[in-house]
């Protein structure tokens, strides 16, 4: 079973095929830093990028990984505000508060490559309503704040995260496992059949 570890030395031993900005060592955007050398770099980028993610999802956004799949926020309850006041104080200039589930749907250029491909049945309950949530549009993955944290260029940052997953989609269609931790979800890759777990993040 591959992890994300493997996967990124794969990538960076593959670099004709996974070109980019990733495959080379870069000065950080701080200059007392130590410049570091590509698969700590990479291994630091994928870090940062799924605290990212778990961050985007904490807030009540919807996000989109391109040629892997979305984190939805669906609608469920509207909220009374009036009656709980004190679960608004950090949302400001909201009048409306919702309950919320949270569902991942996998990018659909896996359909071709998977046994049987998830369908509505796959969009099911991933962890109990978060409650409290103003759920908001889609929005697609930036490599912005991760290159802050990172002190990295965001070419960088989005070369190698790209790469990443056209790496992950690769392997998955020649029939390699894979175990692929994102935040506080974990994909499993298995015989060409997908499943995920979650962790409790939220205390739900």
């Amino acid at each position: 079973m591959l992890k994300i570890d493997d996967i990124i030395k794969f990538v960076l031993s593959n670099d004709l095929k996974y070109t980019g900005a990733h495959q080379s060592a870069h000065p950080r955007t701080k200059t007392t830093l130590q410049i570091l050398e590509p698969e700590t770099q990479l291994k630091l980028i994928w870090k940062e990028f799924s605290n990212y993610i778990e961050s985007q999802l904490l807030n009540g956004k919807s996000i989109k990984i391109p040629n892997f799949g979305v984190f939805i926020f669906t609608n469920n309850n509207l909220i009374n505000t009036k009656s709980n006041k004190e679960f608004t104080k950090s949302f400001l200039d909201m009048n409306k508060l919702f309950t919320a589930k949270l569902i991942f749907q996998l990018d659909n250029s896996y359909r071709n490559i998977l046994k049987s491909f998830p369908d509505e049945n796959f969009k099911k309950k991933i962890m109990q309503p978060m409650e409290y949530f103003e759920p908001k549009k889609i929005i697609n993955w930036n490599p912005y704040s991760i290159a802050k944290k990172c002190f990295l260029s965001d070419l960088v940052i989005n070369d190698g995260i790209n790469n990443i997953f056209k790496a992950i989609y690769d392997l998955v269609k020649c029939g390699k496992n894979l175990e692929i931790e994102l935040g506080f979800f974990k994909f499993i890759f298995n015989n060409k059949e997908v499943v995920y777990t979650k962790n409790n993040i939220f205390g739900l």
